[in-house]
């Protein structure tokens, strides 16, 4: 999926904190209360679509 790529790439440069860890097919994005974002995080990748043709 293009997030674990993503995922995957960033990790070479620092801490990557997944806030929505993949346990299944992803069929909706949570509410965004439920995220557990780092209030220091320095940049946040987020992928609305992991679709690839």
């Amino acid at each position: 999926s293009w997030s674990a790529k993503a995922a995957k790439e960033a990790a070479q440069y620092g801490k990557v904190n997944h806030v929505l860890p993949k346990t299944g097919k992803y069929t909706e994005i949570p509410d965004k209360s439920e995220w557990k974002l780092d209030p220091n995080a320095s940049y946040v990748y987020y992928c609305m679509n992991e679709t690839v043709h």
